[in-house]
Formats: C-alpha cells, structure tokens, sequence
C-alpha cells in the first residue's frame, strides 16, 4: 500500500477540505493554529489511480512536529489510518499526534501501536498526545 500526501495551499485549504467532505469538528478543531501545513492524503490503487481517503495537517514548531489527520468513513477499517500512522514515525524524529479523548476508535488504533506511548492529556483541547518510543 502505498501513501502519498499532496500539499493544499494555506489560501485555498478550507475551501478545498470543505468541498472534499471532512469531518467540521476536525476542520474547525485545526483551523486557528498558526503554521499548519494541510495534505490530502492519496492512495495509489493497483491499476495506478490516486484516490484521495483523507486529510492532514503538520503543526511544526522548534522542538517537535504535530500531526494530526482525517480518514473518510468510506476507506476506514482497511488499514490506511495505520499505515499513515506508521509512515510519518519512520519519517519524523520528533512528532506527535493528537487524539481526540472522545476517540475511542482512534484511542484503540493508537494503542496497538507498539512503538508510540502516549502522554498527559491536553486540557486546552481534551486530547492526548502519542509519540514514537525512544529508542
């Protein structure tokens, strides 16, 4: 399975997400963080078309760089959530991903990920934050 993650410019990135069909509570839970950088993430079948099974945004600051993202109902449960998962540890040292509190799918997903622990909730936004073990 392959990934790819094709960059949304920051002008056109609500329309475009909006007009894709992502979930309002995720839009609206990134939209006012400064420095976000938003991909759809695509999805190269075996026939060689891309299809586009969600969304993401890259929140990078000095010490680490947030992730979180978006699979549509319609390809989740088919494995594109871990593999995102895992493509972007293998590609960042330092990164997190934040997850919902509410997320009890999303909670499961990232607890079955040997290699990420997670740490203290977030009160600002009732998230926890997962991280890839020190190796």
């Amino acid at each position: 399975m392959t990934l790819f993650l094709n960059k949304i410019k920051k002008k056109e990135w609500s329309n475009q997400l909006k007009k894709i069909g992502l979930d309002q509570k995720w839009l609206h839970s990134i939209n006012n963080e400064i420095g976000n950088e938003f991909y759809c993430i695509d999805y190269q079948s075996q026939c060689g078309d891309h299809i586009l099974v969600g969304a993401c945004n890259f929140l990078k600051s000095k010490s680490t760089t947030e992730c979180s993202f978006f699979i549509f109902p319609e390809y989740r449960r088919r494995g594109f959530a871990k593999r995102f998962i895992t493509d972007v540890s293998l590609k960042f040292n330092k990164f997190q991903f934040s997850v919902s509190c509410y997320n009890k799918t999303s909670l499961r997903l990232f607890e079955s990920i040997p290699f990420l622990l997670n740490s203290k909730i977030n009160e600002r936004n009732r998230t926890l934050i997962y991280y890839k073990k020190s190796l």
